[in-house]
């Protein structure tokens, strides 16, 4: 049986070094001893024996980073990968039919949506490579390097990879390894703030790059102001309102998810959880999967928007009612100024998380 993976988060530690701190159990860490075995976490601190030096291994030019759009050139056929009138195809130039834009779902894990039909995603499916699929968990996809180029494996199907026949015609994926007819020359066409996104680069909780998106810790509190309304998100007797003050109702804490994504329980009723489900916002949820959001920053402001469901975000219009998340962008309804309430350090003899 498949043993559960508990997460860990990084901790700022001295000299430069990192501490790797359960989640799960605050306060126990890895550690190692110098003969070289483990050392029990629950008696590990942030002392020599629980600090490591990260060293990044060289990748590839350029990331994929959430909220960018980028172009892949398969190595096969000289030509890229688009999607024409839904297909899939390896025989692309630069237009917007071979471009992607990224969406991290969670680390190392990406979904790319084609430019030019919105609606339009990369898939494995049925044994098949699609250039139509709707954004479901068939467009996940895990990233590998392979000889300084990219393949991206199916998350469904492992051991599956998008494929390109020196023609251009798509490869089978089950026929697909990671030779040359998986590999791709990634190109990024557009940065996150040109497409109106600033994702942060770092795994978040450590030392994100954008005042903004630091408020959003791992178990920090904010408010949420709507830049429509000038009233504050809440959640009252388990509705979503846009209507809040700056009491218990309108404070949530975060709980970080993963790569830029994150949930907020209610300080209140912390039993409730700001979620998208069903078409609808709502603010009593379990903490499941369906309250997670992506973090996105458009002109100052912070928007959420929904990883089971991307493309639709938490809306709210000037009478501080709730917008359909699928009728809301990420203009002025969507935009959230972010009030830190509650700053929490991660132990007495650590550093607090970074606010740049």
């Amino acid at each position: 049986m498949e043993g559960r993976c508990y997460l860990s988060q990084f901790v700022p530690a001295v000299d430069g070094h990192v501490v790797l701190e359960s989640v799960q159990y605050r306060g126990q860490h890895v550690g190692v001893l110098p003969s070289g075995e483990i050392k029990d976490p629950g008696r590990t601190g942030t002392g020599q024996h629980a600090q490591f030096i990260l060293n990044v291994h060289q990748g590839i030019k350029f990331e994929f980073v959430g909220g960018s759009v980028v172009i892949l050139e398969s190595c096969a056929s000289g030509k890229t990968l688009r999607s024409l009138h839904g297909k899939a195809e390896g025989i692309g130039g630069r237009g917007a039919h071979a471009q992607w834009k990224v969406h991290v779902r969670r680390p190392g894990v990406i979904a790319l949506q084609n430019q030019h039909t919105p609606s339009h995603w990369l898939a494995i499916r049925d044994g098949a490579t699609i250039g139509n699929a709707q954004g479901g968990p068939y467009c996940e996809f895990t990233v590998k390097e392979s000889d300084e180029n990219v393949v991206l494996e199916s998350v469904q199907y492992r051991g599956q990879h998008v494929g390109v026949l020196p023609s251009g015609e798509i490869k089978e994926p089950g026929r697909t390894g990671t030779g040359l007819h998986a590999q791709f020359r990634l190109t990024q066409h557009k940065t996150p703030e040109e497409v109106g996104y600033d994702v942060s680069r770092h795994m978040a909780g450590l030392n994100l790059s954008s005042s903004i998106l630091s408020m959003f810790a791992h178990g920090n509190v904010v408010i949420l102001e709507s830049h429509a309304s000038g009233k504050t998100l809440r959640s009252y007797h388990g509705t979503a309102e846009g209507i809040g003050g700056r009491g218990i109702h309108a404070q949530w804490k975060v709980n970080v998810r993963g790569f830029g994504v994150i949930a907020l329980q209610n300080q209140h009723t912390p039993s409730h959880w700001l979620a998208i489900r069903d078409g609808a916002t709502i603010a009593n949820a379990g903490g499941g999967p369906y309250c997670e959001f992506r973090l996105l920053t458009v002109n100052d402001n912070v928007v959420l928007e929904s990883t089971q469901y991307p493309g639709q975000h938490v809306g709210v219009r000037p009478d501080g009612s709730i917008k359909p998340p699928g009728q809301t962008g990420t203009g002025k309804h969507a935009q959230f100024k972010p009030i830190l309430h509650q700053q929490v350090y991660l132990q007495r003899d650590a550093q607090p998380l970074s606010v740049t």
